[in-house]
């Protein structure tokens, strides 16, 4: 049976922070080894639209995914139907969210693929350190971390902070990547309804897999 995501009606603000980005190292959070990304920033025209297909509660799903590619932004990446880009520049960096719409247009915010790209250059550590610090999103929205890996992630990624927030009557869960290409640091948090996860994770990871930079 299919999950209705139009039904989603909880909005949800992402924080990133009103503090300051870290400009050094200053703990070691836990025992895990971030691997090494083995994806390269690209230079490289890239089609418009593309097919694929997404393993939607085990079926099969025909999409097409569409490229997010905008003048002065460093991502680009390819995105499924009934996702709106929105981008939103600051003096801590780029944000690029891609949050679900209803049939009608109307932007869903607590179901979104967001990524953040410091306008420092920071660190793998900097940025653990700057995401689960006191001002960070997790602490800003109270999310609890239930799991971290270092295995099994977009070929970008170092690692993957799994994360819930129980608000009554509702649990919203979701993941937060740190990346790196090239030296640029970046993170990626995926985020939505507990009851919408084999809905939305597989939309989500089209566009956690086709991640390039420019």
């Amino acid at each position: 049976m299919k999950i209705p995501l139009y039904s989603i009606v909880t909005v949800f603000a992402l924080v990133m922070s009103s503090g300051c980005l870290p400009s050094e190292d200053t703990t070691a959070s836990n025992d895990l080894q971030p691997r090494s990304p083995t994806t390269t920033a690209q230079n490289i025209n890239r089609p418009a639209t593309k097919p694929a297909t997404v393993s939607v509660e085990g079926e099969p799903t025909p999409v097409t995914l569409r490229l997010f590619e905008q003048q002065g932004y460093t991502l680009t990446t390819y995105f499924p139907e009934r996702f709106e880009p929105v981008t939103v520049a600051s003096g801590e960096g780029e944000n690029v969210h891609f949050y679900f719409t209803l049939p009608d247009g109307t932007r869903q915010e607590d179901v979104y693929v967001s990524f953040f790209f410091p306008k420092e250059n920071l660190s793998v550590q900097q940025m653990e350190n700057y995401l689960l610090g006191n001002n960070g999103i997790f602490a800003t929205n109270q999310w609890q971390v239930s799991d971290r890996t270092t295995t099994n992630l977009p070929t970008w990624a170092t690692e993957r902070i799994s994360f819930r927030h129980t608000s009554d009557p509702r649990t919203l869960i979701g993941n937060v990547y740190i990346g790196q290409i090239d030296g640029q640091v970046f993170s990626a948090t995926v985020h939505y309804p507990a009851e919408y996860a084999e809905g939305v994770a597989p939309r989500a990871t089209t566009i956690l897999d086709n991640v390039q930079l420019r």
